[in-house]
């Protein structure tokens, strides 16, 4: 009974990090790369107006950072869920190795996600927002 629950968790966490890895690299990062090509010339034309843009450039930088962030999560979530997914040992150790390796790496892609979510544009934010989900019916 306890192989069963072990396998049972395993092939849950498996299934929410192919959904957590679909997610970011087909609507999550499309989005955030569209608002990013959006500041980006929105800049490009404002520097060559000679206008000030510091503020602008900075959040671009910022959004640039943050892009960068999440495609180092989605690789890190890749490669420790290909770990995980050869396993060969115990239901029990394999259950661990989603637990120990997979879940942590699945956190550290929502955080940026979740970030990323308050800088990209409505217009290109494919999922609810959480202020949509909480304060609209």
């Amino acid at each position: 009974r306890m192989n069963i629950m072990f396998e049972g968790y395993s092939k849950a966490i498996a299934i929410e990090g192919q959904s957590a890895l679909s997610l970011a690299r087909t609507m999550i990062l499309p989005a955030a790369q569209k608002t990013q090509r959006d500041v980006a010339e929105s800049v490009a034309a404002a520097k060559a107006l000679g206008l000030v843009v510091e503020r602008q450039s900075e959040r671009l930088r910022e959004l640039s950072t943050r892009i960068e962030s999440l495609v180092g999560a989605i690789d890190e979530l890749a490669r420790v869920f290909e770990h995980a997914e050869s396993h060969e040992g115990t239901a029990q150790a394999h259950a661990q190795l989603y637990r120990d390796q997979v879940v942590p790496a699945m956190r550290r892609l929502r955080e940026h996600a979740d970030v990323l979510e308050t800088l990209v544009d409505d217009a290109y934010w494919p999922l609810p927002k959480y202020r949509e989900v909480l304060f609209l019916q």
